[in-house]
């Protein structure tokens, strides 16, 4: 190879085993990080409380809640069910309050399970203290602008900016 005009270092590096190692570690190394990364990317993609989807079952917790407050401003007003309405979000609220203070997380599968079901998520997941807590704090804020929309007829869209 030197009399080709090959370096004098690749013509000695082609005699020995030297290269052919390398280049066998370095397929190896590769071969390992692409596995590395196909079982990152499926356990993330499988991960039930990966946050997306956590954002996702809370964005879906929101829209139904206001689809229901918007419904009822529509709806004909009926005074006995609109007071057996808001004594129902009341006890709701507080028993929300209590599961918060208690750290009773299962209380969270019970209110987040029908966004959950759109969202991929499972009932254990939704018991995980940091989703279960998210759940709980989320639900109280929107039982709030849902007693107050009760209360003045204001637009729920405007009253839980926040919320969303």
């Amino acid at each position: 190879m030197h009399d080709v005009g090959a370096p004098e270092f690749l013509s000695v590096s082609l005699r020995t085993e030297i290269l052919s190692e390398a280049v066998k570690q370095s397929a190896d190394l590769l071969t390992q990080i692409e596995t590395g990364e196909r079982k990152l990317t499926a356990e993330l993609t499988r991960a039930p409380g990966s946050e997306w989807r956590t954002k996702v079952m809370i964005r879906e917790m929101v829209r139904e809640s206001v689809a229901t407050m918007l419904a009822r401003l529509e709806a004909p007003f009926d005074a006995d069910e609109s007071r057996a309405y808001v004594a129902g979000c009341e006890q709701k609220r507080q028993s929300v309050d209590n599961a918060l203070r208690t750290r009773d997380w299962p209380v969270a599968a019970d209110l987040g399970s029908s966004a959950a079901a759109l969202a991929g998520l499972d009932e254990d997941t939704l018991a995980l203290p940091a989703i279960a807590r998210e759940i709980l704090i989320k639900t109280r804020s929107l039982l709030d602008v849902a007693l107050r929309v009760e209360d003045s007829c204001d637009d729920p869209l405007t009253l839980g900016g926040a919320v969303a």
